[in-house]
């Protein structure tokens, strides 16, 4: 009887001891169960579904129904595949999927080591996403971000830039859409509902502002460059307006010279063919002349007993010639104009018992008639001038100037200055060497009344000279 109450007790004592332990068991499986999510495609001619999922260790398959496209499952961690079929309004089962592997991770706790402290700026570089720099680690592949506004409470899903590998993974970043300036925290999810939140982030984004400043500035700058472009645009087209204007007044020109020269020659038909071609043919313009010469000449006193008798001397070879000449008028009959004519003469003699020297300074303003010979002189283009003969005369003065004595004993005589009236003719023949290029033999006659005397004098030249 003992032995039997005693057998029964330890029955008892086991089952307890065995319902305390699943109880136990069944508590820690159900501490560490971890929840998970399993989506599919949904289709809208289906009435719900039927999902088998079976765990890989032991085998064991538990079925679940559901209309959502989606169902979540608590289990321990572990391999587990599922399987879904679908049912109809009718009742009538489809087949079945094909198994689905997935694995139900460990519950880790997210730890958010740093984030921007204060305040961030997203980059100027962002067009559509921003990556916010972080430092998170106990994460695995389905863990997910949010950014929560702290204000309005908007939820923004956001993506976890990671590295490594699994069970070791950590992120780096994380990918946000570009947001607008407000006050955000960083909330990350286990697969198994843990979460963890950030500090307060304040995000600033001026860009938009900055662009739009930019493309207020921009859309100036081209519009300036527009109005710019048509200005001168304009200015081109009103100097090509003037431009086609004056050639039309020329054009208008030269119609109403051919007009004129129509009309001319129908007023002399009657007269002789050669006079007629004279008269319409077109006036040669011409351009002035200045003809420009140096050289030497030759004083020779032809009459005047002060000069000879004191000086001893007549002739006063240590002479200089220079002449200037502007010819503006050209006609057939020759050329016309005004001139200015040089002369430079040192005058020295010695005696026996003293020395008289001076100088003689002529100038005169001259009117000069030129008669040009040239060589085809029918032909503009091979017209050559060979010659040319020249009359000049005028009026001027004649000085002598600085004339005094200096005896043996080096005693100077009081120095002797008369300034005078004079006349002045002669004439030359140019010959070109080149067409500019000429030399010049003529002979002048200088008459000058003295105080006390007439000075008579010959004067021939020679000289080189440049025509322009």
């Amino acid at each position: 009887m003992f032995v039997k109450r005693a057998s029964v007790n330890i029955l008892i004592f086991s089952i307890i001891l065995l319902f305390s332990g699943g109880i136990s068991l069944s508590a820690q499986n159900k501490a560490k169960a971890v929840t998970e999510r399993l989506e599919w495609s949904s289709d809208e001619n289906v009435l719900e579904y039927t999902v088998e999922v079976r765990n890989k260790a032991n085998g064991q398959v538990k079925t679940f129904t559901t209309q959502n496209n989606y169902i979540e499952i608590s289990e321990a961690p572990g391999d587990f595949e599922f399987r879904v079929r679908a049912v109809d309004v009718l009742g009538r089962q489809g087949n079945p999927s094909g198994w689905q592997s997935f694995k139900i991770s460990k519950a880790m706790t997210p730890a958010i080591n740093s984030v921007p402290a204060g305040s961030w700026e997203i980059p100027e570089s962002a067009s559509d996403f921003a990556v916010i720099p972080v430092d998170i680690k106990n994460i695995q592949s389905r863990t997910k971000a949010q950014l929560v506004n702290t204000k309005t409470g908007e939820v923004i899903p956001a993506e976890l830039i990671t590295s490594g590998s699994a069970g070791a993974l950590s992120a780096s970043g994380i990918k946000i859409p570009v947001l607008n300036e407000g006050s955000w925290k960083i909330k990350v999810i286990d697969p198994s509902g843990k979460t963890s939140e950030s500090g307060v982030i304040k995000v600033s984004n001026p860009w938009p502002e900055i662009r739009k400043k930019r493309a207020e500035e921009e859309q100036k700058r081209l519009a300036e460059e527009k109005a710019e472009k048509e200005r001168l645009e304009e200015e081109a087209r009103k100097q090509e307006e003037a431009r086609l204007a004056e050639e039309r007044k020329e054009e208008l020109r030269k119609e109403e010279e051919l007009r004129e020269i129509e009309k001319a020659i129908a007023e002399h038909e009657d007269e002789d063919p050669e006079q007629q071609a004279e008269e319409i043919k077109p006036k040669r313009k011409y351009k002035p002349d200045f003809d420009i010469a140096a050289g030497y000449t030759i004083p020779v006193i032809l009459f005047d007993d002060v000069i000879p008798k004191y000086m001893d001397g007549k002739v006063w070879p240590l002479s200089a010639y220079a002449k200037l000449d502007f010819i503006p008028v050209k006609t057939p009959a020759g050329n016309f104009g005004i001139g200015l004519s040089a002369s430079y003469t040192r005058m020295a003699c010695e005696f026996t018992t003293y020395k008289i020297e001076g100088n003689l300074v002529t100038g005169h303003f001259n009117l000069v008639y030129q008669l040009p010979v040239y060589l085809f002189k029918d032909n503009p283009e091979k017209r050559r001038e060979l010659f040319e003969f020249e009359l000049h005369g005028g009026a001027g003065l004649t000085g002598l100037l600085g004339y005094k004595c200096t005896y043996e004993n080096n005693v100077e005589s009081k120095t002797l200055d008369s300034i005078n009236l004079s006349f002045d003719g002669g004439m030359s023949v140019k010959f070109f060497v080149l067409k500019v290029l000429y030399i010049e033999a003529g002979a002048d006659f200088c008459y000058s009344k003295l105080k006390d005397a007439e000075l008579g004098m010959l004067m021939p030249y020679l000289c080189a000279g440049l025509k322009f």
